[in-house]
């Protein structure tokens, strides 16, 4: 298994004056993404990013990187991303908290499955059951993602957390008999459709 690090990325950004859904579509209008900041230490301030340049990052990066935001040019402060709204691709708000780089933090991070499980050449289907991991660790060591191979699932295999080697320099906090993955029979999965599983078959990517 392999993890992804997080790097430092730089973010400028405007405050918004003026607040209202009229004023955030003709923020979008403009190629800007409404955004907020908040957290110790500072008082709560409404933003405006890029939208491109925020979008390609999270895209290339994850959502749990650092990212160094400046505000109308003053000197830059590390937040995180806490939260993003969106609706279906349009993307409408981000939320941004300001955080201690010396200091753990809890977040969920994407697991990322990769490889062919055997079991899905001989009629299985994959079915993912956990496509996140809450973490502990300082800012600068939570991954982007964590990678879960599932190239030793054969029919009615199945990954459970305990099973696998998570990334050093962070603390999981997921129960260890939690199941991952597994490969079942369409005929099971089917039986099982409404307990809300996420099934694909033959290579899979899952990422928030």
């Amino acid at each position: 298994m392999m993890s992804t690090t997080s790097t430092s990325f730089q973010l400028k950004a405007e405050c918004r004056k003026v607040e209202g859904g009229s004023s955030s579509n003709r923020l979008r209008k403009q190629g800007r993404l409404p955004a907020v900041v908040y957290g110790q230490g500072i008082d709560n301030a409404s933003l405006s990013v890029d939208a491109r340049e925020f979008i390609n990052y999270v895209r290339c990066k994850g959502l749990t990187d650092v990212i160094h935001l400046a505000v109308d040019g003053n000197k830059s402060i590390p937040v995180m991303i806490k939260e993003v709204q969106r609706q279906d691709t349009k993307w409408l708000h981000v939320d941004l908290i300001k955080i201690d780089k010396n200091k753990p933090i809890k977040v969920r991070v994407p697991l990322e499955y990769i490889g062919t499980a055997p079991g899905t050449k001989n009629g299985g289907i994959l079915d993912i059951q956990e496509t996140s991991v809450e973490v502990e660790g300082l800012p600068d060591h939570i991954p982007a993602s964590i990678e879960i191979d599932v190239s030793t699932l054969d029919i009615s295999g199945k990954l459970i957390v305990k099973d696998v080697s998570w990334p050093e320099h962070v603390s999981l906090l997921a129960q260890e008999d939690i199941i991952l993955a597994s490969v079942v029979m369409p005929s099971t999965l089917e039986a099982n459709d409404g307990a809300g599983s996420q099934a694909v078959s033959q290579e899979t990517e899952v990422i928030s």
